[in-house]
């Protein structure tokens, strides 16, 4: 098992150094780790509650965030006082008297035209009489309004009793007035529509009461005493019987403004705040809590869920796209490769599995804990972590891009309160950490981080305490901001060393590591091949200089110069700076052999680096610190050799290393610094004159010949690094006084 354990992690290991800038893996694992953050993301389906009201509750039952619940009784209390003061709605018709009188006039003027009467013209008036007055009328009582010659001042009566009532307004005999005589009604005139607001409804009568009305108040309204009795009696009949109502209800107009007022009412609601408790165990449930627990169950419905869901879905794939697009032109650029994307990938997706499981758990902790805050647990879940690792890892642009992912998270499980908290927390880290060249600078880092917490738990209190600021619930959260720090601080910690395994990287604490110089690759470079040791130990010391003077990452300068030439531990006599005695391996060798030797040097330290896990940064380096250049001596000894003398016929590509070229920096410093203190050795007299004129020919050379092209270093950084290296080497050689020598023989005086 143990073996196959470390079969897998070899595999593994092959994979992550073999791994190159493919576009196509690089979208597939951006798209398979989109995905699995975005199921950690996705809400879960709660549980759910089939209590009736009575029931005894089984579990404490609390609001997962603050929740809007609908009060229908509230709601319908509001409709039904809003639906009262809506005014019913009357048509009053005037054209009905003006109708009545015309058809009245016509009818007695025709009568009193054709007078007197044949036998069928009596029968057809008297019908159409009928007809008009809407009752029946005797033979008798048509005869004397034929005596009477259907008088104008009979149809005057009548016509003066209808309109003495319906210039007021008679309403059916169902009309329900009484229920709005403390409001009034609206009522509309037609046909012009226009309407008055009615509040003193007394005015009106029904149907019914007019035809008592005309009877009990025929003189008062017609000034008239008529005689005969039953002539009186005839016309107040026909009075009665052909006046109509004028002032109708309008049910439909009515129901349409009651609807449109229903339909502007905005339903009743009560707020739940988050963590409160709804019900506690052994509790009854009543009908008020069982409306809230409703509520909570529908706030996390499944159709709430598709919603919410597709929302995370939306912008998490908006974040994703922008960082792919950073991905994609750095890639381009080769300031970050195919591991810095998977690296990148894995640290945020289980990041947000494992802010999942913390979340979970600090609600569980939150709910057993009422009497702290409810935040509590919530603020000490260590936001920052995945951003420090990014930043010592990848670089501290995509740490600011997992800063907004990481805050984003928070936001998703916690609210709004939780994402300022990670996202300054976040953003504050990020500007903080520099160089971590001891493990005490990532305690330092967390007591800071928690210093800022406080600062920042201090400004969020007045949103999450309205109780004020010094309250018991804001001293819970600013000790948890503040011990949140050192959480950060322990998890890097114990996580930097295995993401360094896993991945190839060297962090600032693995150089300090690999700087020591019983490392045992340095002590066996040291015994096999002290020359080139020494070689490196001074190429370090340029190099670090220089980094110094660029604001580069000088620790890495040091150590990646000490392992640069690593590999010469494998054939070290065939390199000069070995050769103790005057016989040279080379002489015996063909210069293309020789430069296969010297060549295979950097393919070699590789090897060696990958065995003893250097990390990425100084295989790069082995790699890339001869770039392509020429190996002069030999490329010149064959063009002697050889018979014609001629360049065509020597293949120049079999005396240049095979590269990269530097691609950082530090790589191309190491490059400059391994040059520099080669051939300074060669001077015979090192004054300051004839090393800086060194320094700045061999920089000018490399430069010309192209190795520095894909490093990104300045005409002006070069300035700089060129007199560094004048100033180091000019303390390397410095001119030492001449002491006197002593005569006597047995002089135990020491130099």
């Amino acid at each position: 098992m143990s073996q196959n354990n470390k079969n897998i992690f070899q595999r593994f290991d092959d994979y992550i150094f073999q791994l190159k800038n493919n576009h196509s893996i690089n979208l597939k694992t951006t798209i398979i780790f989109f995905f699995i953050t975005f199921l950690a993301l996705t809400p879960y389906l709660p549980h759910k509650y089939s209590y009736k009201v009575g029931d005894i509750a089984n579990t404490n039952i609390k609001a997962p965030k603050d929740i809007r619940v609908y009060d229908e009784e509230a709601t319908k209390d509001k409709i039904k006082r809003i639906k009262n003061n809506i005014l019913p709605v009357y048509d009053f018709n005037t054209e009905t008297l003006d109708n009545l009188k015309e058809r009245i006039s016509l009818f007695f003027e025709k009568c009193r035209n054709t007078l007197p009467f044949d036998k069928n013209k009596r029968i057809t008036l008297k019908s159409e009489m009928e007809e008009l007055f809407n009752c029946k009328i005797s033979n008798a009582e048509f005869t004397l309004l034929e005596k009477k010659k259907f008088s104008e001042d009979i149809e005057w009566i009548i016509i003066k009793l209808i309109s003495h009532y319906m210039e007021k307004g008679i309403t059916t005999n169902d009309a329900k007035l009484d229920a709005y005589k403390n409001k009034g009604i609206i009522i509309r005139l037609i046909p012009s529509n226009e309407e008055i607001t009615k509040r003193d409804i007394y005015t009106f009568y029904t149907l019914k009461e007019v035809k008592q009305l005309i009877k009990k108040n025929y003189i008062a309204i017609t000034g008239r005493i008529t005689k005969p009795y039953i002539l009186k009696k005839l016309i107040i009949k026909l009075a009665s019987n052909i006046i109509k109502p004028n002032l109708l209800y309008n049910k439909k107009e009515s129901a349409k403004r009651i609807a449109q007022a229903k339909k502007n009412i905005k339903p009743v609601y009560y707020l739940l705040k988050k963590n409160e408790i709804i019900v506690r165990e052994g509790s009854r449930i009543n009908a008020q809590t069982l409306t809230k627990i409703k509520a909570i169950q529908n706030e996390k419905s499944f159709s709430s869920i598709i919603k919410k869901s597709f929302s995370i879905f939306i912008l998490l794939f908006l974040l994703s796209f922008i960082i792919y697009q950073l991905f994609l032109e750095d890639l381009k650029n080769n300031i970050i490769n195919s591991r810095d994307v998977l690296l990148f990938c894995i640290i945020i997706s289980f990041s947000a599995i494992i802010f999942r499981g913390l979340f979970i758990v600090s609600s569980g902790l939150a709910e057993s804990f009422t009497n702290i805050s409810p935040y509590f647990f919530f603020f000490m879940i260590p936001f920052a972590f995945p951003t420090l690792l990014i930043k010592i890892t990848v670089n501290e642009k995509y740490a600011f891009a997992s800063a907004i992912l990481i805050s984003f998270f928070f936001f998703v499980l916690g609210g709004h309160i939780l994402f300022i908290y990670a996202l300054l927390g976040s953003l504050y880290i990020i500007l903080r950490i520099q160089c971590c060249f001891e493990r005490f600078a990532f305690i330092r880092l967390g007591l800071e981080l928690g210093f800022f917490n406080v600062i920042n738990l201090i400004g969020i209190s007045f949103f999450i305490d309205k109780s004020g600021f010094l309250s018991l619930y804001t001293g819970f959260n600013i000790f948890s901001g503040f011990i949140n720090g050192f959480f950060n601080s322990l998890i890097l910690l114990g996580i930097i060393p295995i993401v360094e395994l896993l991945f190839r990287y060297t962090s600032d604490l693995r150089l300090l590591e690999l700087s020591n110089l019983e490392h045992p690759l340095l002590q066996e470079f040291l015994q096999k091949a002290p020359g080139s040791y020494q070689h490196s130990i001074l190429v370090g010391r340029l190099a670090e200089e220089a980094a110094k003077e660029i604001n580069a990452n000088s620790l890495l300068a040091r150590v990646g110069s000490y392992y640069h030439d690593i590999g010469k531990i494998t054939k070290p006599l065939y390199f000069i700076e070995n050769q103790s005695g005057k016989s040279n391996k080379h002489d015996n060798l063909t210069p293309n052999m020789s430069a296969l030797i010297l060549i295979s040097h950097v393919k070699e330290g590789a090897e060696l680096a990958k065995q003893y896990k250097l990390g990425d940064e100084i295989i790069d380096i082995i790699q890339q610190h001869h770039g392509t250049s020429l190996i002069k001596f030999f490329y010149k000894k064959a063009l002697e050799l050889h018979e014609s003398n001629s360049k065509e016929d020597i293949d120049e590509k079999k005396f240049r290393y095979p590269g990269p070229k530097p691609k950082t920096k530090i790589a191309g410093i190491i490059m400059l610094a391994d040059v520099v203190e080669a051939t300074s050795r060669t001077l015979t007299e090192p004054t300051p004159s004839r090393i800086k004129g060194l320094v700045k020919n061999l920089i000018e050379s490399v430069l010309n010949d192209g190795q520095l092209d894909e490093c990104r270093l300045t005409l002006v950084e070069l300035n700089t690094i060129r007199n560094s290296f004048t100033n180091t080497l000019n303390s390397i050689f410095h001119h030492r006084i001449e002491y006197p020598k002593d005569d006597k023989p047995n002089s135990t005086k020491k130099d």
